[in-house]
């Protein structure tokens, strides 16, 4: 009772009127509610639109911008409010959230001086962070328990026991900030520049083998997920990527060792990252022993289902799957979780519908052997074309796939007039942009367009001009992901097969050229 008495002092003194959250609101037409609705249901997609229907004013007003404060201090309240019992958080997460919001409750009880409460509570919480390797919570907390049992019960055996614990914990959280800092150190310059680098290398191999040795003692899914994460970039850095998978194979092994650690999670992690080296590695009886194996990590139509799902497409597209990538496409698209999809994914996926429409035109893609009923739907090319500057403009390796695409389909409509007025627009844009190492292979390619009009559209020509920029493209590995500043949706060696082959098509149907 006495603790409860110690509670209800402290929560009577300092509490407020009301609970400002979001979900408890008594008018559901009140501004933030709106606003909050809005934003959920897809209504307001720019500060504009929120502000023209609320205010009927432009988003620099005074009363937007504070009804935008009073929301997002809102939001952050409902964060301590969330129902971490419900079926779609796993073991891991409940504790994670149960965990951290305890964790700032003691501290508030602390400042608040209810101290026998937070000791009471902080040896509730004090097993289950330990035992989901909550290395932050769990030293703090020791690191009080030791204090109180000292200065304020001078309770020896008490005392002797969290101070191991603190020596304990304290060595695995500094191993775990070691790793942070090698990550962030590394990851700073791999994120610039994934070209291979002397400098960058020996980094990563001095942190790769600290961290190697290290990890014989410290026993931290944390940690070892760092670490992992170093070996990686590692061997990413010398296009290694059949060492990358094996490594991948050890940190599952391990994930899967440990079923409080969010294995589920960290297993898909890596089972991704696999699979997105068998495309580099175009292997896709790998690859698709992956997809597989991790199908049951990630429920069906979830944000997670559609990473593993675009992976795969990839990988089909990079192997030659022409025919499986309709159909993965095509469950991509009928499943009720793409309307959830944020809008930049779904960019993405309309990129991918127009290279799957434009094998369908080259006849790569047999409409008859589709297994989906529904297959995909009349393209509507042209509203693709005048949607382009809106599509990843932050991501230049993707705005060249839209580059390269819009040439690809004026070349099968035998639209010669159209390449040769974005031709200009090409050369610049090389000129401009693909200057450097990361941005080669695509470089390239572009050359190669650039030369169709200069070969007057025929195939020998072609073939001849562009020889020297097919030799380069051999010799240059294809870039990682879209995050990069060279993304190849279909290999550039491919895309030069299908050019060549629709300029022997037009000239043996006697199609006049340029």
């Amino acid at each position: 009772m006495e603790k409860l008495k110690e509670l209800i002092q402290i929560v009577s003194k300092n509490k407020v009127k009301n609970i400002n959250i979001i979900g408890l609101e008594h008018n559901y037409n009140s501004l933030v509610q709106r606003l909050y609705s809005g934003i959920q249901e897809g209504t307001f997609e720019t500060d504009e639109a929120a502000a023209k229907e609320l205010y009927n004013s432009s988003p620099n007003s005074t009363n937007y911008k504070k009804l935008k404060y009073v929301l997002e201090k809102r939001l952050l309240n409902t964060l301590f409010f969330i129902d971490v019992n419900r079926p779609t958080f796993n073991e891991y997460q409940r504790a994670y959230y149960s965990c951290y919001k305890d964790w700032a409750a003691i501290k508030m009880l602390i400042g608040r001086g209810g101290r026998h409460t937070s000791v009471q509570l902080a040896e509730r919480v004090f097993p289950q962070a330990k035992k989901f390797e909550l290395t932050e919570i769990t030293l703090d907390l020791a690191r009080f328990l030791k204090r109180h049992y000292s200065i304020f019960e001078g309770n020896k055996k008490k005392y002797d026991y969290y101070d191991k614990l603190v020596i304990h914990y304290k060595k695995i959280f500094e191993a775990e900030l070691l790793a942070e800092e090698y990550l962030e150190k590394i990851g700073i310059d791999y994120a610039k520049s994934r070209a291979s680098n002397k400098t960058q290398l020996k980094k990563a191999e001095i942190y790769a083998t600290e961290l190697e040795l290290l990890g014989k003692t410290i026993k931290s899914n944390k940690f070892h997920l760092l670490k992992f994460e170093i070996l990686i970039i590692r061997y990413e850095i010398i296009n290694d990527y059949q060492k990358v998978v094996l490594i991948c194979n050890e940190a599952i092994k391990f994930f899967r060792s440990n079923k409080y650690l969010n294995s589920a999670f960290n297993e898909w992690n890596f089972s991704n990252k696999q699979l997105s080296h068998y495309i580099l590695l175009k292997d896709f009886e790998g690859g698709k022993k992956i997809v597989t194996n991790c199908s049951h990590l990630v429920p069906v139509g979830k944000h997670n289902w559609y990473v593993t799902l675009e992976l795969y497409l990839l990988l089909c597209l990079h192997t030659k799957n022409y025919q499986l990538t309709y159909d993965l496409f095509c469950q991509a698209i009928y499943n009720k979780g793409y309307s959830t999809l944020p809008p930049s994914t779904k960019e993405m996926w309309t990129i991918y519908e127009a290279f799957i429409y434009y094998l369908l035109k080259i006849e790569q893609i047999d409409p008859k052997k589709v297994k989906h009923k529904d297959g995909v739907k009349q393209y509507r090319y042209g509203k693709f074309i005048n949607n382009v500057p809106t599509y990843s403009k932050d991501k230049r390796g993707v705005h060249i796939s839209i580059l390269i695409i819009q040439i690809l389909f004026f070349l099968y409509q035998k639209k010669h007039d159209n390449i040769i007025d974005r031709i200009d627009a090409l050369e610049k844009y090389s000129y401009r942009y693909l200057k450097n190492d990361e941005t080669f292979r695509s470089n390239c390619f572009i050359k190669m367009l650039v030369l169709l009009p200069k070969c007057n559209f025929h195939p020998k020509q072609f073939e001849i001009k562009t020889a020297k920029y097919l030799k380069k493209l051999n010799s240059k590995q294809i870039g990682l992901t879209y995050q990069s500043n060279e993304f190849e949706i279909i290999p550039y060696e491919e895309l030069w097969k299908f050019v060549h082959q629709m300029l022997m098509t037009n000239k043996k149907t006697n199609i006049l050229v340029n």
